[in-house]
């Protein structure tokens, strides 16, 4: 789709100052890992994810860190496994060594593997999402710092979730959800199918009733699925008005730490989606 040229304009004025900016700008924003011993079990990792809301943690060997387990690799398993239809104890029980000797190639991001030292456990790590940089956008606004302002306040108080969502290459003109009767197996398999971290739940009327995400299945265990269906069944998700602001929507994002952000008219019926991926790409250019 063509951009606008203000768009364009605002991009050519705010990459340079984007590529500049060195990552130890974004360190005291980032949240710090927390260290999993390899002897945990995949379900007590589980819900170290879901109490630390953190979807990634480096794994360790006595002192020395041999790895990276993100939550997205082990709900993968577990839906392969059909987890969500019979829960497994066995599943749960796995140490996180046996998770990483049996799936390491396709679920283990080898980056402290491929480091030239080891890394002990006592160095400090922090990992930087989507979230974060989007974080960080917003926050330069609102402080007027960093950032060009007649173009920040361009790309936050002028264009709107529409235009936003037209702009993003996932866009589609029908939001992925999944109705209030559907399993939880059902609802895993669209996600998984169409790489997305958070759906909606809809009612017969296409009304946005709460939202399914990853972290919601860390509170997953052998005993818990029917209490799971009750609690996301009750869970706030996070909207904002079809026709606000990107500004708003960052706003909404940031407070609530949502990797998403719904878009709903005054009835609550769904009429879009943000991600982070959507907003960032609106500061690169078409090549990028």
């Amino acid at each position: 789709m063509t951009i606008s040229p203000d768009l364009q304009l605002a991009r050519i004025n705010l990459l340079p100052a984007l590529e500049k900016l060195q990552v130890n700008e974004l360190w005291p924003r980032l949240q710090r890992m927390i260290v999993t011993n390899e002897t945990e079990s995949v379900g007590n990792l589980l819900l170290k994810f879901g109490k630390n809301e953190i979807s990634a943690t480096p794994v360790c060997h006595g002192q020395v860190i041999v790895g990276l387990v993100n939550l997205h690799d082990i709900l993968s398993m577990g839906h392969k496994q059909h987890l969500f239809t019979d829960a497994n104890p066995a599943f749960f029980e796995m140490p996180v060594k046996k998770f990483l000797d049996s799936h390491g190639k396709t679920a283990v991001v080898n980056y402290f593997v491929q480091l030239d030292r080891l890394v002990p456990v006592e160095c400090e790590t922090r990992i930087i999402s989507q979230l974060d940089l989007v974080r960080f956008l917003y926050d330069s606004y609102q402080s007027k710092t960093v950032l060009d302002q007649k173009f920040v306040k361009f790309m936050f108080e002028t264009m709107d979730l529409p235009q936003v969502t037209r702009l993003s290459s996932g866009a589609t003109s029908r939001v992925i959800a999944v109705d209030e009767d559907d399993t939880f197996e059902r609802c895993f398999d669209v996600m998984f199918q169409n790489g997305i971290r958070a759906i909606p739940v809809i009612d017969s009327e296409n009304r946005l009733l709460s939202a399914v995400t990853e972290n919601d299945l860390c509170r997953l265990n052998a005993a818990s699925l029917d209490l799971l269906k009750e609690q996301v069944g009750r869970k706030h998700a996070t909207t904002v008005p079809f026709n606000a602001h990107l500004g708003d929507c960052c706003q909404k994002m940031v407070d609530e730490r949502a990797h998403y952000c719904f878009l709903v008219d005054e009835q609550k019926h769904l009429e879009g989606v943000v991600t982070p991926s959507d907003i960032l790409s609106l500061f690169l250019s078409e090549d990028q």
